[in-house]
This record gives structure tokens, C-alpha cells and sequence, in this order.
């Protein structure tokens, strides 16, 4: 999971009254009391904290429930398994499976203001990019159709009339699909991928509070707050992909509902100077010891993403092999065994293998290098980088394992089998049993065992 550091320091909150006067003017089917929970706009002051760059993914949560034992989230129309790809956002969670989660994971939900800041920044900008609505820049209807849509009522007719032509629209997409639209921190997907919720109890009035000074969240309630909203909820109005739009839930979430976690507290925004100062000191520790973890995390994601462009050149590889063999692999099975004709033809499928033997043993060298860095992650000082290193080799067991499912196609059999037989060769399994059991850090050990659970379930027979 890749966290993204907001500093310290203030930020506007909230919605003025100059820009519900400018929506007002553009969208003639909105009321003024809609946006009424958005204000007043002010600034306010938060402590430094980390937040998750993406939504939890499935292959993330699964990791969760594997480990925990925790229920995998079930869709509401017929309580089936709700699981989508690896790199989709989950829903279908709860406020409390999310809350589990991140306590879990070592970190927590965000407040609803940490959201905020998260997605806009410190300059009040309307979008997470900016102030243009912008349509390239997440997922919505008109980034799918190419198309703008001025009403509600044209917007349903566009969603219909493309479906028809070209089949559903899928209600998600992986995350991190849509770059140019992170916000100032790097923070992606905060409009129009999912709702995601957030610490607080929903209080309708919390911003006319947080003006005063007191940002302390609600103690209760019966709704919580959802921040982010989906494309499909969005009815074609670009002021649901606001920065400051808000909505609530009872908690218990749905097809639309995910969330991100946070590490890090928020104290009193009134602090003393005497606090203010201790604060800053703590800051700069955390910035410099986070950031060095962070610097590490990120060259395991980089020696994740070689090791997937490997896979794929050496699939290519052998689907160029295959295709190289299959007329003279015919030429043999038309011979009559042991006539000169089918000793050639033997021979000569025998050739391409040979030839192409270097470059596969290159890409196979490659391979293991690759795999070897991320395993001596397991071996860092710094317990969110040993976490990490252990969901990248689940993430890596599982693809491999998904792959073996379609030993139909044999390219791809061959490319599963040479994948675990690499981390065979690596001692990939003994590696994670063994630091999982002098592992103190209760998510790096979760994240450990639950690899370990998977490997050891789905590796080949030998």
C-alpha cells in the first residue's frame, strides 16, 4: 500500500458563498440547501498525517480476511461473494469491516477534514486537479462516452444509448486509472470511483462547529459520513465530484462504498506554542523516518512492476517459440518415425528451444533478481516496508496461481509453472515462515502469514 505524506498546517474547508452562487448559475436544477452542510468555508489547521495514494483494493482486503478470518464482503441484492479483480476498489464493506481493516493494517479511517484536505490541498480548489470540471480526469459517464451531457435527463439517456451499442458499463475500474487527476498530495481516485467512508459521524451542522475552532469529531449519531461518490450516483453533475461534497450512510455500505486508510493522529488544532513546537519536532522525525520507509516501498513497488514486465516478455517468448515449432512439430507427427524426414523435422523442432535458450535464461536471471530484492524486503528495519514486501509476494503467488487455472492455453501453463518454480528456488515459503515467527509488528506478521496460508495452499504438487 503506498501512503502520501500531508503535512501540517492549514487549509479551506468547506464552500463559499461566491462558488454555490456560481453552481447555482450552472446547474438551474440545484437548490441553495444543498450545499448548506458545506458551510461556512474556513481554514483549518491539522496535524501531519499519512493517507493511502488508492482505495483498498480486494487483493489488499483479501490479504485482511485470509488472515483474520474476517467475512469477505457479499453483495446486497443476493448476499454472493462481492470480490472483483486484484486492482479494483473493494466495496460492498461496511463501516466496521472498514474500520477492522485499518486496524488491522495499523492505521485507522480518516476524519471527515483529513479527507478533505487529502483531496484539495490548501487552496480551496473545487476538484481534486483543480477548478475546471474535467471530464479525462476521473471516472465518469462522460470519460466512458466521450460526451458532455448539460441535464440529469440527457445524462440517462447517454448511459442508455451507449449500452446499447457497446454492452455495460462497468462500475468500477482499477485504481490509480486515472493519474492526471491526482490531488496536490498524489492522492488518486477522490472523485467519482467510489464513495469512501470516513471516521466521523455525519453531522449536518459539523462545519457551521469547525468555524469556531472546535474540530472535534461527532461523539454520535446514526449515520456515518461517506466522502469521494460514485460516477453512477453522480447523475452527470459535476458538482458530485466536488472536493466538499458530502454524504452519509448507516454504515452498513454497498456496491459503491470503499474506503482508504490513515497513519498518523490529528491533535487539538489550539495547541499551545509549547505544543505547537513539540508537534513540529515530532513532524520532522516522523517525515524523515516515514520517508525513508516510503523511499523503500517505493523500490520494492518498482522491482514488483520489472518482475510483471518480465513475466510478460517471457510469455511473449514462448508464444514466439510455439509458433516457430508448430509447423515442424506437424512435420513430425505427418513422418513415419525413424525415416530421414522425421529425424530433420525432429531436429529442427529440437533448434528453436536452443535458440532462444539465452535470451530466456536472461529474462529467468532477471526474474529471480527481481523476486530475491523484493523477498530481502522481509529483512528491513522498518515494519511497513517488511509488510509491504509480504503483500507483494502474495500479490505475485496469486497472479501465478490464477494463471495455472487456464492450463488450456500451454504458453501460459508453461510461464505459471517456471513462475513457481522460481519461488521455489528463491525459498520464497521458508523465507516468510521464518520472519513471521520473530515478526512483533502485528500487521507485517498478518500480512506474512496470510502469504504463507496462500502459498502453501496453492503451490503445485511436486
Amino acid at each position: 500500500m503506498e501512503m502520501v505524506y500531508v503535512p501540517s498546517g492549514e487549509f479551506i474547508l468547506g464552500t463559499s458563498d461566491a462558488q454555490v452562487e456560481s453552481w447555482l448559475r450552472q446547474d438551474p436544477e440545484a437548490k441553495r440547501e444543498w450545499y448548506d452542510t458545506e458551510r461556512p468555508q474556513c481554514r483549518v489547521r491539522l496535524a501531519g498525517y499519512w493517507v493511502a495514494r488508492t482505495p483498498v483494493t480486494n487483493a489488499q482486503y483479501r490479504l485482511f480476511a485470509q488472515a483474520t478470518g474476517h467475512e469477505a464482503p457479499r453483495r446486497g441484492e443476493d448476499g454472493g461473494l462481492a470480490w472483483g479483480p486484484d486492482d479494483f476498489p473493494v466495496v460492498n464493506v461496511s463501516w466496521d469491516d472498514a474500520s477492522a481493516y485499518c486496524e488491522w493494517a495499523g492505521g485507522r479511517l480518516p476524519t471527515e477534514l483529513e479527507w478533505e484536505k487529502a483531496a484539495r490541498g490548501t487552496d480551496g480548489r473545487t476538484f481534486p486537479w483543480g477548478e475546471e470540471w474535467d471530464t479525462t480526469r476521473c471516472y465518469s459517464l462522460e470519460a466512458v462516452t466521450g460526451k458532455r451531457y448539460s441535464s440529469t435527463a440527457e445524462w440517462f439517456l447517454g448511459q442508455v444509448l451507449w449500452q446499447k451499442d457497446h454492452g455495460p458499463i462497468p462500475d468500477l475500474t482499477a485504481v490509480g486509472s486515472y493519474p492526471s487527476g491526482a490531488s496536490p498530495y498524489g492522492c488518486l481516485d477522490m472523485a467519482g470511483s467510489l464513495w469512501e467512508w470516513c471516521a466521523d459521524w455525519y453531522d449536518p451542522h459539523a462545519y457551521q462547529r469547525y468555524a469556531t475552532g472546535d474540530l472535534t469529531s461527532p461523539t454520535a449519531g446514526k449515520s456515518r459520513v461517506l466522502r469521494g461518490n460514485h460516477w453512477v450516483l453522480s447523475l452527470g453533475e459535476a458538482r458530485n465530484f466536488r472536493c466538499a461534497n458530502r454524504d452519509q450512510d448507516p454504515g452498513s455500505g454497498d456496491d459503491y462504498c470503499g474506503f482508504r486508510y490513515v497513519r498518523g493522529a490529528m491533535p487539538d488544532a489550539r495547541m499551545s506554542a509549547p505544543q505547537a513546537t513539540v508537534l513540529r519536532t515530532e513532524v520532522r522525525a516522523r517525515t524523515s523516518t516515514a520517508g525513508q520507509d516510503e523511499l523503500a516501498i517505493g523500490l520494492l513497488n518498482q522491482n514488483k512492476r520489472r518482475y510483471d514486465k518480465l513475466i510478460a516478455s517471457r510469455l511473449e517468448l514462448t508464444n514466439t517459440m510455439l509458433a516457430e515449432i508448430a509447423p515442424f512439430a506437424q512435420a513430425v507427427a505427418d513422418a513415419e518415425p525413424g525415416t530421414s524426414a522425421f529425424r530433420k523435422a525432429a531436429d529442427r523442432v529440437l533448434e528453436v528451444p536452443r535458440k532462444h535458450e539465452p535470451a530466456l535464461l536472461k529474462i529467468e536471471r532477471s526474474m529471480q533478481e527481481e523476486l530475491g530484492a523484493i523477498v530481502g524486503g522481509l529483512d528491513s528495519p522498518a515494519a511497513a516496508v517488511r509488510a509491504r514486501a509480504a503483500e507483494l509476494l502474495f500479490e505475485i503467488a496469486a497472479v501465478v496461481e490464477g494463471s495455472e487455472s487456464q492450463w488450456r492455453d500451454f504458453s501460459v501453463a508453461a510461464s505459471s509453472r517456471s513462475q513457481w518454480d522460481l519461488l521455489e528456488r528463491c525459498s520464497v515459503l521458508s523465507a516468510l515462515r521464518d520472519h513471521a515467527t520473530r515478526e512483533a509488528d502485528p500487521m507485517a506478521k498478518s500480512q506474512m502469514m496470510g502469504a504463507v496460508d496462500y502459498i502453501a495452499k496453492h503451490r503445485p504438487k511436486s
